[in-house]
């Protein structure tokens, strides 16, 4: 958490955790800190992993954001990612957009979700 913030210039909130890892917000986007210090950004589809990424969580959810709102209907047959940005330590996302996480009932199914594509 510390690189991070020391990254972005400024404290970051820490909003909770679970046994895989800890949640913060960077600029209204959730960011997972692992245990190993991976960091993951649970909303987003694609990325690439690292620091600098992290850091960008903002630029890269609003990228996507506006790629599915041309298509709400292909973005949610995506099998990663999330359709609001801040998910919460159930896997679940939280916002106004009614993201396919909200009917999986399956933890290790949301929990899947919520990491990127290889």
């Amino acid at each position: 958490m510390t690189e991070l913030e020391r990254k972005l210039g400024y404290p970051i909130v820490f909003r909770t955790e679970n046994c895989d890892c800890a949640f913060v917000d960077v600029d209204g986007v959730t960011v997972t800190i692992g245990i190993q210090g991976a960091y993951g950004i649970p909303s987003v589809r694609t990325y690439d992993e690292g620091l600098e990424n992290a850091a960008d969580a903002r630029s890269l959810w609003e990228k996507q954001s506006r790629r599915d709102g041309g298509d709400l209907t292909k973005a949610r047959e995506y099998t990663t990612g999330h359709l609001n940005p801040i998910v919460n330590a159930n896997w679940r996302c939280s916002g106004a957009v009614d993201c396919p996480c909200w009917g999986e009932a399956d933890l290790d199914r949301r929990r899947h979700r919520s990491f990127r594509k290889s």
